[in-house]
């Protein structure tokens, strides 16, 4: 399942985006093997602040968890991570 939710007040949006993928099986094509694959919950929120009407000031982070999941057995992706910036 995924989730997202958007509070704006004013000039600011805020953001809370959540993702649960259950334990799934994984059946490799050569051999007919099924492995299961561990199942995750994904944490992200960000914030930005309109300055100008085409610019905004953000900082956002994506599995603040820092949980380890993945998409194919083997294949591990990245951590917790976070940004900051400009958009125009």
């Amino acid at each position: 399942g995924f989730t997202r939710l958007h509070y704006t007040p004013n000039t600011w949006d805020f953001s809370l985006e959540l993702k649960y993928v259950h334990i799934r099986r994984e059946t490799e094509l050569a051999t007919l093997t099924t492995r299961e694959l561990s199942g995750y919950l994904l944490l992200g929120a960000g914030i930005e602040k309109s300055l100008l009407p085409s610019v905004k000031a953000f900082i956002r982070g994506e599995n603040l968890l820092n949980q380890k999941w993945q998409h194919i057995s083997l294949y591990q992706t990245s951590g917790a991570r976070g940004w900051f910036g400009l958009s125009m």
